[in-house]
């Protein structure tokens, strides 16, 4: 009850923690599960989506029904798994008619960098779903975008080559050349680009 009561009311302790609270209930989700007879890695049943449910519903008076909806209307809005943002053309959530013109380019070259024992890359497009459009790139070993921290001397080879993995096709998007001299995670693929790699040094 005491972790309901801190949210109940906005203040200047809670409001950055609340706000993102409240997009899970009002479009993301992305609520952090452990359950029963999973294949979950941590402490298994102390927390189910029923709590996080009944959160949205005490604090924001968002009832578990409408917390369904608004995800369904947030990823037709942003295209799911497809990536094909709604342009308005049926009634399933908000449109962007803004994007009609320049869609197919807004969607192009979005580059997914994953550890593999990051939970968040449940909700990553990982593996088979990527494709030339939309590369993806897991990290053996990483945990949450342990590419985009300081440097340091513990980071690990798979660590480094993927950030020259990523360096160097933002670089090939742009057309620049890439002062690396660091061999290419790609190999001999790097030419055609790739659907998924694989960053390890084993």
């Amino acid at each position: 009850q005491s972790y309901v009561d801190w949210f109940a009311v906005a203040n200047v302790q809670n409001v950055n923690d609340r706000s993102w609270m409240y997009q899970t209930c009002s479009e993301f989700g992305f609520y952090q599960t452990c359950n029963q007879n999973s294949q979950c890695p941590y402490g298994k049943g102390y927390h189910d989506v029923s709590r996080d449910l009944e959160f949205c519903q005490i604090v924001f008076g968002i009832d578990p029904d409408t917390v369904k909806k608004n995800v369904e209307s947030t990823l037709h809005y942003y295209g799911g798994w497809s990536l094909t943002p709604n342009t308005g053309d049926d009634d399933v959530g908000p449109s962007m008619p803004s994007l009609q013109n320049g869609i197919n380019d807004g969607q192009k070259r979005l580059l997914f960098v994953t550890g593999d024992v990051d939970p968040w890359t449940e909700l990553a497009v990982t593996g088979s779903r990527g494709n030339d459009d939309h590369p993806t790139v897991s990290v053996r070993g990483a945990s949450h975008h342990f590419w985009t921290h300081e440097l340091k001397g513990t980071d690990g080879d798979a660590i480094d080559a993927a950030r020259v993995t990523i360096y160097e096709t933002v670089s090939d998007w742009l057309g620049v050349s890439s002062s690396s001299s660091s061999s290419s995670t790609f190999g001999e693929e790097k030419d055609g680009l790739f659907g998924s790699v694989v960053v390890d040094t084993e």
